[in-house]
């Protein structure tokens, strides 16, 4: 262990500085032991709709286990969407506590599904609510603009 000269250059041995990862655990509830990152994230199990899919998500997929924030929030949220049935995420981050906010990442696929396409880009529409088949839902509709921040040289001369 240590140094030593080999060929006129210095080698270390066993002198890397190994550290394991600190999220990383051993469970062997299966009887077989493995290893489990605990930091990874978990999946949120998120429903879309599309602008060319003929229905709409009704109900929610199951999840795994919900922590007492997230229940909390998923109540909330179908107060919320009781209102108002298509919202950004903006809106939801303004109407709920800031206590919630990460609690919504889990929270909203149990109450809603999201929108990719179209009028109704980057929303949150609740379960059984197809926003195409009423003009109700036009009030809804997200107008986005993309603006190209690099300016050329010769429009600036």
């Amino acid at each position: 262990m240590g140094w030593f000269l080999k060929g006129g250059l210095k080698i270390i041995t066993d002198c890397y500085s190994f550290h394991q990862n600190p999220y990383l655990r051993t469970d062997d509830s299966n009887g077989k032991p493995f290893l489990f990152n605990y930091s990874k994230g978990q999946p949120t199990k998120t429903l879309y709709g599309d602008w060319d899919v003929a229905t709409v998500p009704t109900e929610p997929e199951p999840t795994g286990t919900t922590t007492n924030q997230t229940i909390e929030c998923v109540e909330l949220l179908r107060k919320i969407f009781k209102e108002r049935p298509i919202c950004t995420r903006r809106v939801i981050r303004n109407l709920i506590p800031e206590r919630l906010h990460y609690a919504t990442k889990y929270a909203l696929p149990q109450v809603s599904y999201y929108w990719r396409l179209g009028p109704w880009r980057d929303t949150c529409v609740k379960f059984g609510v197809d926003p195409r088949k009423s003009i109700e839902y036009a009030k809804y509709q997200v107008i986005a603009f993309k603006i190209d921040a690099v300016r050329s040289s010769k429009v600036w001369k």
